[in-house]
């Protein structure tokens, strides 16, 4: 009803099912569905092959295809030599149509460099807010990165814009998010929510901003 139709998950959230219901309400063509797959192994989450992985996924989300695929939480410069596995199995998906774009989310300044300046990645998920709040690197430093990412024709999106829940209180979450529109650096943003109230706060206080 607001407007919302960039919806992001992962594999490790649980949130595929919750997903999967919204896209029952909304035409497809109409929403553009993010995920994120782990790459390293985890007790509760074992590795598959990439292929497996995203059949897994379109199944969760019940969808023909996925309109962004990341490599979730890159944390170190290596990454892009790292996790060429990944990056092979999610281009062989994409050439097949069944992603549209793919790319990484940042967890460390020397990982989003060297995103940044690979050809690889389509999508750039950086963490972005006013204060720097669990970003990696200060405003002043990402910025810059973020205009690189842009130049190279990639997709230019943020997350942590309320500092993972480190800028909550009013004039903070209003800081920011006037920080984020006016800047110009990002394509879109992602924000978790708990309940819907916070999505009309968000969506009033931006379109104030914009308009």
């Amino acid at each position: 009803d607001r407007g919302i139709r960039f919806l992001d998950t992962a594999d490790t959230y649980g949130s595929h099912p919750f997903v999967k219901v919204a896209l029952k309400l909304i035409p497809r063509e109409e929403v553009t569905v993010m995920t994120k797959i782990w790459t390293d192994n985890l007790d509760w989450h074992p590795l598959q092959p990439v292929n497996q992985m995203i059949d897994s996924i379109r199944q969760e989300l019940q969808t023909d295809y996925l309109d962004i695929v990341l490599l979730h939480c890159m944390t170190n410069a290596r990454w892009t030599e790292e996790k060429k596995h990944f990056m092979d199995g999610l281009s062989e998906a994409k050439s097949k149509g069944l992603i549209k774009k793919v790319g990484f989310s940042a967890h460390d300044f020397g990982a989003l460099q060297s995103g940044v300046s690979h050809e690889w990645p389509d999508i750039v998920l950086a963490r972005f807010n006013n204060k720097g709040v669990r970003m990696d690197a200060s405003p002043d430093k990402i910025m810059p990165l973020l205009d690189i990412a842009a130049s190279k024709g990639k997709g230019v999106l943020g997350m942590k814009i309320f500092g993972g829940g480190g800028l909550v209180k009013e004039e903070e979450r209003i800081a920011s998010l006037n920080f984020v529109v006016k800047s110009r650096k990002l394509h879109a943003m992602t924000i978790g929510f708990e309940d819907v109230s916070q999505v009309h706060d968000t969506v009033d206080r931006l379109m104030g901003i914009v308009n």
